[in-house]
């Protein structure tokens, strides 16, 4: 199973190819498009749930101008200067979850 990483810098995005070619065909939606609503300044991130002794995290989401709001189930872990997200699932967030996007946006 091969590791797909994008590096900007200050973050670095991964996901496993498998799991994204698996995440197309259930959602529609690749790990590649999903990794680009992390730079939605009005995202909202927090911690979701604990799988195996992971802290999982969501995000909500949106890519540039669109109107579609992504749920983005993943990993976060940081050091010094520098964040790494691992993308777990990605997927169009359900009505409660727009709601909850846009409840939490400062117009």
């Amino acid at each position: 199973m091969a590791i797909i990483e994008k590096d900007y810098g200050y973050v670095t995005f991964e996901w496993h190819d498998e799991k994204e070619q698996k995440n197309i065909a259930k959602h529609k939606l690749s790990f590649e498009t999903a990794h680009l609503a992390f730079f939605d300044p009005n995202a909202l991130t927090a911690p979701h749930q604990v799988v195996d002794g992971e802290e999982r995290w969501r995000t909500l989401a949106r890519i540039g101008d669109t109107f579609v709001i992504l749920f983005i189930g993943h990993l976060y872990d940081t050091d010094e200067d520098k964040e790494y997200i691992k993308i777990i699932t990605a997927r169009q967030a359900t009505n409660e979850e727009q709601r909850e996007y846009y409840d939490n946006q400062n117009y």
